[in-house]
Parts: C-alpha cells; sequence; structure tokens
C-alpha cells in the first residue's frame, strides 16, 4: 500500500467516523445523556472496529472453496 494513500485514509476514517462516534461518548451526545461512562476509550474503539467489520464483510465477497482436488480443506 502507497504511504499517501494510508495517511489519506486514516485522516479521512478519524474525520468521518471516528470523530463522530467519539462525540456520541464525550462530548455530550447521545450515549453521554443516555449515562454511558468510558474513561479509557474502549467504547469508542469497539463500536468503530465493530461496524467497521460488519461494513467489510458486506463489501469483501465471501471466499468459497470448490469442490476439486486443488481445494485444501481441514
Amino acid at each position: 500500500m502507497i504511504f499517501s494513500r494510508m495517511l489519506i485514509f486514516f485522516f479521512l476514517w478519524h474525520c468521518l467516523v471516528y470523530c463522530p462516534i467519539a462525540h456520541w461518548v464525550w462530548g455530550g451526545g447521545f450515549l453521554q445523556e443516555w449515562g454511558v461512562i468510558d474513561f479509557a476509550g474502549g467504547t469508542v474503539v469497539h463500536i468503530v472496529s465493530g461496524n467497521f467489520c460488519s461494513f467489510g464483510l458486506l463489501l469483501v465477497p465471501a471466499l468459497r472453496c470448490v469442490v476439486s482436488p486443488k481445494c485444501p480443506r481441514d
């Protein structure tokens, strides 16, 4: 991966995904109003990573193994 593209991705991810969700928890957002207390940032990190994994599953097609002699089996 080209380093400049990685930096652009990280910048966009931080601005468009991480900061709004962090605001939900720390900046007077609805989660803070519901009484969520997050001292170390674990709530924000797990919300972001869980959503990213769920979104990634929609983008990446399922890896399928066609039954053939070349197909590795467990």
